[in-house]
């Protein structure tokens, strides 16, 4: 499991797919992504794509106004590098009606993307999880053991 993450997929996993639209978003962060912040830029382009097809998919205009504000949040949140993880991507996932923003590092992402439902799209971080382990490391000397656990997002103390 991901050090943090296991909550925010429970809670992820716990919505209901009803009558509150959710935002959701993979961003790739890898060192070529980074320079001159291409990811920005792709996510943005992205939000631009996905607007005309807002148009389609709600006819009432004040839940388009509440996913555009979720959007809006997400690209706001990766705007700004110190939110950026030190892991080759993140999950990003809004819905102001569930009260609901959560960004999770992902070792890596397959496919960027930014899609709006009425249920959180967390198959890639459910996948994450399931193909980077957990491994507990212990470190003893003579006189204490400090115990770790260490999977693909970092570790933590145990």
């Amino acid at each position: 499991m991901l050090v943090g993450a296991t909550a925010t997929l429970e809670q992820l996993l716990a919505i209901e797919p009803g009558r509150h639209w959710v935002a959701s978003c993979y961003i790739r962060l890898l060192p070529q992504d980074r320079s001159r912040e291409r990811y920005l830029i792709q996510l943005k382009k992205q939000r631009r794509s996905l607007a005309g097809t807002l148009d389609a998919l709600l006819a009432d205009r004040d839940e388009r106004y509440g996913v555009e504000r979720d959007l809006d949040e997400i690209v706001a949140y990766v705007s700004e590098p110190a939110n950026l993880p030190h892991a080759g991507g993140l999950a990003g996932f809004a819905s102001t009606p569930l009260d609901l923003f959560a960004a999770v590092p992902v070792p890596r992402t397959y496919r960027p993307r930014l899609v709006v439902d009425r249920s959180p799209a967390v198959r890639e971080l459910v996948a994450a999880q399931g193909d980077f382990g957990r491994v507990v490391a212990v470190l003893l000397d003579r006189s204490r053991a400090r115990g770790f656990a260490v999977d693909a997002a970092g570790a933590s103390g145990v």
